[in-house]
């Protein structure tokens, strides 16, 4: 099962990187400054995991792109956030995003949200 991840803190990549090993599952980051739509359609992820920021590119644009796409529409889609950032957490959730996970993130959290929505997949 591949898992793309799409964060721009180094910290929060390895950790979540870190995990999706133990778990026995493959991950792919996706460079934060430089999205592309048509890279995360070709690599046919199980899972995508996307943190929220005010910078550079707007996750929420991307949350509608990936749900207007037949390839990848139905993918989960996991969001990660401050929990202080709750209009634009709604806003996500609102666009399609399937969950979220709030920073710092904790590992057993993101362990059990990860099984479930890979095994559900």
């Amino acid at each position: 099962m591949k898992v793309i991840i799409i964060e721009k803190e180094e910290k929060t990549i390895n950790l979540i990187n870190n995990q999706l090993k133990k778990d026995g599952f493959t991950s792919i980051v996706q460079n934060y400054s430089d999205i592309k739509l048509e890279e995360i359609i070709s690599e046919k992820p199980d899972l995508i995991i996307a943190g929220l920021t005010d910078e550079e590119y707007n996750i929420i644009e991307l949350i509608k792109k990936i749900k207007q796409s037949e390839e990848i529409k139905d993918v989960p889609l996991i969001i990660l956030s401050p929990i202080e950032r709750k209009e634009e957490i709604m806003e996500a959730l609102d666009y399609g995003a399937t969950d979220f996970i709030k920073k710092p993130i904790n590992d057993f959290d993101l362990s059990i949200r990860i099984k479930k929505f890979l095994k559900n997949n």
